[in-house]
């Protein structure tokens, strides 16, 4: 029986160091707990046999025996699988550890990242970092009893619930949605923000969500607005006050030239007349095309236009231009991410060149085409005329930037285009064309969500 008590003290004690050596290797503050208290009670439990005999009354001697047989037993056991497979169980307590140093990387990341973030759940925050904090000047216990209804402004949460709905059942294109809003600040004021929410791969709803601080931008670009527009208005009221004086000279001139004998006027003074009234009519041009760049941005938004009605509308705008001119190269009722107006403005004034610089050699062939590519559409218009010199090319979107001095024009619808393009984040440009075989002006227009 002694020999029975020194075999399950000395197992047990042995048990206890192999697990006190899992204790000292782990780095797991919850498993080197764990550990550290089973090494103890094996320790204890180790102990027990040796003075178990007047510590037990009332059980024989022989089921005794059987009872620490058995549990000798299965110590014996474990210690043999333990020895067997120490090498697994010491990569297990490594895996263990790894996990933890990835986990606190992963919180201490999250916690001193410069972008204020915030893990989501059924619309509440239940961790932000220290740059939301500060962001929404809220302590983080205080955004955690918060519903995010509470910090978005009235007129942008609609829009932001909906979206946030949709993320949640399923039902956007992507596991993520942006949205540009506001957030209320405690003292009232508003804080401008791109926000970024994506669903976390946890099963359980949770999403994260990465505010992007647009605050200077959106109000300086508000500024910067407010200063073109007032420009803008300020153009357009200097073009109507000298178009009504431009106006009423030439039919002065029109007026004087009807009344007077051209026999009274020797040949000098009639060429200088005709230069008068040529120099007037190009101002009359002039400002009726700045008075046309003015409000050019008009109707222009990146909302989605049928380019069928955009055409036909600046086909009927080009005076001698007809429907055989045109070919298209692109599916019928196709629409593109600009109003139509602004199409329209586009397209009419490329077809009012094409038609200016027509070949006299060839009949005039105008082709309009749409190509796609994964973020914006590709359109362009190329006519077989006369062709822009390459020299010209790097100027041809200037304001009153003219190829050709002896064709008639101002120089301001090429520049119209690129407005109305650059007003929807687009790009254009001339492609390599050679001088007397045309031109190609190939607008790109990015996607959008609409």
């Amino acid at each position: 029986m002694w020999l029975l008590d020194t075999l399950t003290s000395f197992s047990f004690l042995l048990l206890s160091l192999f697990v006190g050596a899992l204790a000292w290797r782990s780095r797991v503050r919850r498993a080197t707990q764990m550990l550290s208290g089973a090494s103890i009670l094996f320790v204890l439990v180790g102990l027990f046999p040796l003075f178990h005999v007047p510590m037990i009354t009332g059980l024989s001697a022989r089921v005794l025996w059987i009872c620490q047989g058995l549990v000798l037993l299965a110590v014996l056991l474990g210690l043999s699988w333990l020895y067997r497979h120490w090498h697994f169980v010491l990569q297990w307590v490594e895996y263990l550890n790894q996990f933890e140093s990835i986990e606190s990387l992963a919180e201490a990341t999250f916690d001193r990242s410069p972008v204020p973030m915030a893990v989501v759940e059924d619309g509440r925050p239940i961790m932000v970092n220290q740059r939301l904090t500060q962001f929404l000047q809220r302590t983080s216990e205080e955004l955690k009893e918060m519903h995010f209804r509470d910090l978005t402004h009235p007129d942008d949460y609609e829009l932001d619930a909906d979206l946030y709905g949709q993320l949640l059942e399923g039902e956007l294109d992507g596991d993520f949605y942006q949205i540009q809003k506001r957030y209320i600040r405690p003292e009232g004021s508003v804080a401008w923000a791109l926000l970024h929410v994506a669903l976390l791969n946890t099963g359980d709803g949770k999403s994260i969500a990465v505010v992007q601080d647009v605050d200077q931008q959106v109000k300086l670009t508000q500024q910067l607005q407010n200063k073109v527009q007032d420009l803008e208005d300020f153009g357009s009221a200097l073009s109507h006050e000298i178009k009504e004086p431009v106006r009423t000279l030439g039919i002065r001139l029109e007026m004087f030239r009807d009344s007077v004998d051209p026999s009274m006027l020797d040949q000098k003074a009639r060429q200088n007349f005709e230069y008068l009234v040529d120099a007037t009519e190009r101002l009359r041009k002039l400002v009726r095309d700045l008075l046309r760049y003015g409000g050019s941005l008009s109707n222009v938004f990146p909302a989605p236009g049928q380019v069928d009605v955009a055409v036909k509308w600046a086909i009927d705008s080009v005076e001698g231009l007809k429907e055989e001119h045109i070919h298209r190269h692109y599916p019928p009722g196709i629409s593109l991410p600009l109003s139509e107006e602004g199409l329209e403005r586009i397209v009419g004034n490329l077809l009012s060149n094409a038609w200016k610089f027509r070949s006299p050699h060839r009949p005039l062939q105008v082709d309009i085409g749409i190509e796609e590519t994964k973020t914006s559409y590709v359109f362009y218009v190329q006519d077989n005329g006369a062709g822009i010199d390459h020299d010209f090319r790097k100027n041809a979107f200037d304001m009153f930037s003219r190829g050709k001095s002896d064709v008639e024009g101002t120089g301001v619808g090429l520049a119209i285009c690129r407005r109305i393009i650059e007003s929807v984040l687009g790009t254009i440009e001339v492609e390599d064309s050679s001088t007397g075989h045309g031109v190609r002006i190939t607008c790109t227009i990015p996607r959008t969500s609409t």
